[in-house]
């Protein structure tokens, strides 16, 4: 066999191992036809103030996904000292859910906290937001 045929046999076998076409640290684009996937946005809202032990509503309505539908979110705490209560959800719709508008924060000592938002669209793409939570 010549060397320019053992060459892109040898190209071929790298492109099947590694899937990849481009040098390290370039993007490779999406076959023709296929949408990249934009991560949705995230938007946390706030700063929440609020009185010890008191429920404080949360809300990310700014959040959004512009190629695609948000499948699921999820606030969390940044203190054992704080509780998040939420609704179970599941999203298949367009935009932020209004359920994302019944969670809330309490927190049990003073003191300023964090409750981090992280939106899941439906290409498993996730961005996460962070707000400030002062407790007085």
């Amino acid at each position: 066999m010549n060397k320019a045929i053992l060459a892109g046999l040898l190209l071929i076998a790298l492109i099947a191992i590694f899937g990849c076409t481009q040098p390290s640290g370039q993007a490779v684009a999406p076959p023709a036809g296929e949408e990249q996937n934009v991560p949705p946005t995230a938007d946390a809202g706030g700063p929440y103030t609020g009185g010890i032990n008191k429920w404080i509503q949360l809300t990310g309505k700014g959040s959004d996904n512009p190629n695609g539908v948000i499948k699921s979110i999820d606030w969390s705490a940044d203190s054992k000292d704080c509780f998040v209560d939420q609704p179970s959800i599941v999203v298949q719709g367009k935009g932020m859910p209004d359920a994302v508008n019944y969670s809330f924060i309490a927190c049990s000592k003073t003191g300023t906290f964090n409750a981090t938002l992280t939106v899941t669209d439906n290409s498993d793409g996730t961005t996460t937001a962070t707000a400030k939570v002062v407790i007085e």
